[in-house]
């Protein structure tokens, strides 16, 4: 927080907001949503379109305020971790945290996600986390970047 009591602006805030503000270099083309009304009508019109999304929760910075703030701001996918431990989990590239899943806070933060409409993105989430989140989530998810293991074994990998 700075010093004026407020959260102060996180790099995930201010990307969000570039990310939803930006004019689009072709707005026939291309516009961004906030809404699922957006992105319905924009499909509909012929244009590509997009979500402010982020992969990993570390601008989060374990406070749910922050949250709110890149909500507000645009931001409409989120990925839980990337290649390092976030507040909310673990990811799958260290054996170390094999079996550790969501953190408290994780689990708090899966609940405002769904809440607010924001897409839940499992990517990089190690198997126990993954688990976890799917025993949470009542709301549609991404794994935006993965596999099935049973076709490579790889811990990026989901199995079955």
């Amino acid at each position: 927080m700075g010093g004026d009591g407020h959260v102060g602006e996180l790099p995930l805030v201010r990307a969000a907001r570039v990310i939803g503000e930006r004019p689009a270099a072709q707005p026939d083309r291309l516009q961004f949503a906030r809404t699922g009304s957006e992105l319905r009508r924009g499909v509909a019109e012929g244009r590509f379109v997009a979500l402010a999304g982020l992969e990993g929760g570390q601008g989060i910075e374990g406070d749910l305020a922050n949250l709110q703030i890149a909500y507000d701001d645009g931001l409409r996918m989120l990925g839980l971790v990337h290649f390092q431990a976030t507040e909310a989990g673990k990811p799958m590239t260290v054996p170390a945290y094999e079996g550790e899943g969501l953190t408290d806070f994780g689990r708090e933060l899966v609940r405002e996600l769904e809440r607010l409409g924001v897409i839940v993105d499992l990517a990089h989430l190690n198997a126990a986390g993954v688990s976890e989140a799917l025993e949470l989530m009542e709301r549609p998810f991404v794994v935006s970047h993965s596999a099935c293991r049973a076709l490579h074994d790889h811990p990026r990998n989901l199995d079955d």
